[in-house]
């Protein structure tokens, strides 16, 4: 593929941004939700074929970088007394950007903003444990916390150093052309994939690059960040 089929590409996929939301015309609910996740269960974050995907609407909330606890409160029309309620151990304090919170279930809830699609596996994990989404969900953010914390200062080190404190990433897309500010060590395969710990699997990435890269494995990310790089080789700026 070359740098104008890439342009080309990349401007559908810019075009159809704007209509990601849009429950298109005769699509079913549960169709829209899959769609709209890119058919990637919410769960253990991995891609599956449509038919293998279930759906459902949750009532919860996902903080937003233009909001506090404040919007939320008013939001869905409830006081701190009725959040702490639906959110057994929530630190009021501690509600920022990202911060899942449960919602009350009266609350009129759509599919573009609370639908949850995930795996049959997930589905049957979550079931079994009877939780809702954001307890199921939350439940796999601290088991996989605590494998992240598990990461020495003495191994982080090591990577930086094996790596010449030099991201990994960087040095693909802008051939080490680049200083980075902030550097961090990520897994190239996701410990909410299945990844681990140990050094094979972890590598030097600037703070930009751990966090686009999100869920997705190396060789997934890699390739985007190929051709992001060719594209901006023949004048396309982002």
């Amino acid at each position: 593929m070359n740098a104008i089929e890439l342009l080309n590409d990349m401007r559908r996929v810019q075009e159809s941004i704007s209509v990601k939301r849009v429950r298109r015309k005769n699509e079913s609910r549960d169709d829209y939700i899959k769609r709209k996740a890119k058919y990637r269960c919410s769960y253990c974050h991995k891609v599956y074929n449509k038919k293998d995907l279930h759906t459902s609407l949750e009532p919860f909330h996902v903080v937003k970088k233009s909001e506090n606890l404040r919007f939320v409160l008013n939001h869905y029309r409830i006081d701190e007394k009725t959040l702490l309620k639906l959110n057994p151990g929530l630190k009021l304090s501690s509600v920022k950007t990202g911060t899942l919170v449960m919602v009350p279930d009266s609350y009129k809830i759509f599919p573009n903003t609370h639908g949850v699609c995930y795996c049959e596996k997930c589905k049957i994990k979550r079931y079994s444990l009877e939780l809702d989404h954001v307890s199921f969900t939350r439940l796999l953010v601290k088991k996989r916390r605590k494998i992240r914390d598990q990461i020495t200062n003495s191994l982080r080190k090591k990577i930086l150093q094996r790596d010449n404190y030099k991201c990994a990433y960087c040095e693909i897309e802008f051939d080490g052309k680049k200083n980075n500010s902030k550097l961090t060590v990520d897994h190239m395969k996701p410990i909410a994939r299945g990844g681990n710990n140990e050094e094979k699997n972890l590598c030097t990435s600037c703070e930009f690059h751990n966090n686009e890269k999100d869920s997705l494995t190396y060789e997934e990310y890699v390739p985007k960040i190929k051709e992001r790089k060719l594209l901006r080789e023949n004048g396309v700026t982002f």
